[in-house]
């Protein structure tokens, strides 16, 4: 055999076994390209997209984040519960002004941020009650990143939320868990929703830590959404702190999940 015609057939198995590499089990019409089916044929099925769906279940979901809420009731000269609102960042740079009511005779001001005047404030955002003689200051922060960070944040992104834990440190102080509790939401067009949470219907009878209660939530939380709560007057001492540990994956604008 000549070294032309030897070169020939090697060129052609290469392009044979290409084609083959390529091959998807199935038969085709040389003209027309149509898939063929032979009677007795074993075929391949066509690849299928993999579509992943994550759980709902917090205990088995995959990628999540923890953020520690921090809620600080500084001092009750005010004998209110007094409420406060967290998350919504849009509602936020109006001060919750549409949200917060006070106790009759009292005013009510939101300060902080990272740009704050207000000595002390940058880290946090504090609700401050007065009636020109006595002031309550409630601070908001976040133990993993400023709160004005995380709350920024979510003027470009939505946060779904798969859990909270409830920490109060002092079993004594559970009045907490009877507070009012309500997620809120406004849009700029004025649609309203509220949904109210009911944090002791959440205890379970074989937890033995008083103070905590988790609670499983499927909510997603963007700048038009707020958790808004009433923090009460009666706790044992003051400052009074207790914590939400929020349990959120993050979506973009275009309910792509986002891993972290």
């Amino acid at each position: 055999m000549s070294k032309r015609k030897l070169k020939n057939q090697i060129a052609h198995l290469h392009r044979e076994a290409d084609r083959l590499s390529h091959y998807d089990g199935n038969y085709y019409d040389e003209e027309s390209g149509a898939s063929l089916v032979i009677p007795g044929a074993i075929t391949k099925q066509a690849a299928q997209p993999t579509i992943v769906i994550k759980s709902t279940d917090p205990a088995v979901r995959g990628t999540k984040a923890q953020f520690d809420i921090v809620i600080t009731r500084r001092t009750n000269t005010i004998a209110e519960a007094l409420p406060i609102c967290l998350f919504g960042s849009t509602h936020s740079r109006a001060g919750y002004s549409q949200f917060l009511i006070p106790p009759p005779g009292y005013s009510v001001s939101v300060m902080g941020g990272l740009n704050s005047p207000v000595a002390g404030t940058t880290n946090m955002i504090r609700f401050r009650y007065t009636d020109g003689v006595n002031t309550d200051d409630v601070d908001v922060t976040c133990n993993q990143v400023p709160y004005p960070v995380f709350l920024d944040a979510l003027s470009a992104d939505v946060f779904q939320i798969s859990n909270i834990r409830y920490e109060i440190p002092d079993p004594a102080d559970t009045i907490q868990f009877g507070m009012r509790h309500t997620f809120q939401s406004k849009s700029l067009f004025g649609k309203m929703t509220e949904d109210d949470i009911t944090i002791g219907a959440y205890k379970r009878p074989d937890q033995y830590q008083a103070g905590i209660v988790d609670i499983p939530l499927n909510a997603k939380i963007d700048k038009e959404t707020m958790f808004n709560m009433n923090v009460t007057d009666a706790a044992n001492t003051y400052p009074f702190t207790f914590y939400l540990h929020t349990f959120v994956e993050r979506f973009n604008k275009h309910d792509k999940l986002t891993a972290f």
